[in-house]
């Protein structure tokens, strides 16, 4: 297997080291370090604030203003009125936040990629007494469908005939089976 390597974006980098720089304070501190930690703390917040206030600046050139500009605005001020440590807590806020929802982002175009690919494209139309397979592009509202035991349902419905458990994972994400009968509300890709 060949796998593919992944960068890790920024808002992560930012996030782990202030949460090690954190950790290294709260260390010199119960070491009895604690002139050493001013210094450090100085040097994090500005170096770690750099990146988020380029991102910052980026979006207010755009004409776009939210939360992190208020996150910017309340670094900047712990800076200069030399509180450092909610400084680099609200930078830990801000990446994380920034992480959680890159992280978040990507696991939905994922999922919803999944989807569409599990959606059919094919779908068994009765005719008469017979059964054609066709594209799901030619059934019509009132049209009735076949789906087999296993089979994605082609498109939403309504259960005419018959009784069978259906996995709505992909759309509910619940794990278990749900019965359908006749009257019942089917949804395609399930």
């Amino acid at each position: 297997m060949i796998a593919r390597a992944k960068k890790i974006p920024l808002p992560v980098w930012v996030a782990l080291l202030d949460c090690a720089v954190l950790v290294a304070g709260g260390v010199l501190y119960f070491t009895g370090h604690r002139p050493a930690i001013a210094p450090l703390f100085k040097i994090s917040v500005f170096i770690l604030a750099l990146p988020l206030w380029y991102e910052i600046i980026r979006d207010m050139l755009r004409r776009r203003f939210g939360v992190d500009l208020i996150a910017g605005v309340a670094i900047l001020t712990a800076f200069i009125l030399r509180d450092y440590l909610p400084g680099l807590v609200i930078i830990l806020m801000l990446s994380g936040g920034q992480t959680l929802e890159s992280y978040a982002v990507g696991r939905a175009r994922s999922e919803l990629s999944r989807l569409l690919q599990r959606s059919p494209t094919r779908a068994t139309r009765k005719e008469g007494d017979k059964y054609r397979e066709v594209s799901v592009d030619e059934i019509v509202p009132g049209d009735f469908i076949l789906v087999k035991s296993g089979e994605v349902i082609a498109v939403d419905g309504e259960v005419a005939e018959g009784v069978s458990l259906v996995d709505e994972s992909s759309i509910t994400g619940e794990s278990v089976p749900v019965e359908k009968n006749p009257g019942s509300f089917v949804s395609s890709g399930t």
